[in-house]
């Protein structure tokens, strides 16, 4: 039987439309092996983030529900940590992602996953209506929360791209994007850290391969990069979205062998026993 694994999933805790029991759920008929939880910790400039009330609820459900659960599915508490984010306290967790979803011109909180028109206007407004400026913002900040962070995944690197595909808003292959790109690429290698990769823009109709992009993720195989196919779900049904063609996808770049979590921690795996449709 296939390992099914997932550790980016996110709750009514904080932007994702289903409780954490109902993801259990969800996971446990797609007969799942492991779900590990993510939500978003509290940064008073994001709408999509848990309070300061709730995080302890949150980590005490997910504990709960470790317990109530063993046996039948191993379930891990995690935290995506944001980098815009006050330093926080990743002991209380099983595992942390690290992510960057703004950039601040001039102290100005951008959130660049919000929506195309969104971002269009942050690049108007804030970069004079250059994209690759912004595109190098974020990278600045990718790069800078992996020299500072405890975590051990890598979230969705180049975020800033959900909503170009087909180069709609700028060219990817353009060396004023996939120079600062291939920066944060050689600095989660450097830092040994998961690098996800991330199908959550294809479940929403944005893209269609995950993210970080293909060519970025031939030059993370050339370096020896580690990799975990993660869905950052945040409605039960997109738990295991395209992980089929993502597989298809590493295996074509080189890959052999993927990450999960298993036995409490990340174990490495043949890429043909993480995933298989049920």
């Amino acid at each position: 039987m296939p390992y099914l694994c997932n550790i980016h999933s996110h709750t009514t805790y904080s932007d994702g439309r289903n409780t954490p029991e109902e993801m259990v759920a969800a996971a446990l008929a797609l007969r799942f092996s492991a779900l590990g939880f993510s939500d978003h910790g509290y940064a008073p400039h994001d709408v999509c983030s848990m309070s300061e009330e709730t995080e302890p609820l949150y980590r005490a459900e997910i504990r709960a529900l470790q317990k109530k659960y063993a046996g039948s599915i191993e379930l891990a508490l995690g935290y995506e940590h944001d980098a815009s984010m006050a330093d926080t306290d990743l002991s209380f967790y099983d595992y942390a992602i690290e992510s960057v979803h703004f950039v601040h011109p001039n102290g100005v909180y951008c959130s660049v996953d919000e929506s195309a028109a969104a971002l269009a206007s942050h690049i108007q407004t804030h970069y004079g209506g250059d994209p690759y400026a912004l595109c190098a913002d974020y990278f600045r900040e990718v790069c800078a929360s992996f020299e500072r962070t405890a975590a051990q995944v890598a979230g969705h690197i180049g975020l800033v791209t959900k909503f170009n595909e087909g180069n709609a808003m700028f060219n990817a292959d353009d060396p004023r994007y996939t120079r600062p790109a291939q920066e944060a690429v050689r600095l989660a290698v450097e830092k040994d850290m998961l690098v996800e990769v991330n199908t959550g823009a294809m479940s929403r109709g944005y893209r269609t391969e995950p993210y970080p992009g293909r060519a970025l993720l031939a030059l993370l195989r050339e370096l020896g990069g580690r990799v975990i196919i993660t869905s950052d779900c945040h409605r039960a049904e997109w738990m295991n979205y395209a992980f089929d063609s993502t597989l298809d996808l590493l295996a074509s770049l080189g890959f052999r062998e993927v990450w999960a979590w298993k036995r409490g921690r990340f174990e490495p795996m043949g890429i043909q026993e993480v995933y298989a449709n049920p």
